[in-house]
């Protein structure tokens, strides 16, 4: 069994297209999960304009991988290049 929840790399319209929403739908519930843990850390360790390293715990629990998408999303969202997940 995986560590972590599975990563579902693809749109909700190819999930719905390959009968995979159900899957779909989790990894974008955790994805949402590690969103709000990452904000949590910075409120939590940021100070006097410096973060403190509070990642290993965030990469722990969620896993390199859906960290990195979901940093990554973050910014082109806020970009403006995307829209969604």
């Amino acid at each position: 069994m995986p560590k972590h929840k599975a990563l579902y790399l693809w749109s909700l319209e190819d999930a719905v297209r390959h009968n995979e929403r159900d899957e779909w739908r989790e990894s974008y519930r955790e994805n949402c999960d590690c969103a709000r843990a990452i904000e949590r850390a910075i409120e939590e360790n940021y100070h006097d304009n410096r973060l403190e390293d509070s990642t290993q715990g965030i990469i722990d629990r969620y896993g390199f991988d859906r960290v990195n998408w979901v940093l990554a999303n973050t910014i082109q969202i806020a970009s403006g290049r995307i829209t969604e997940w």
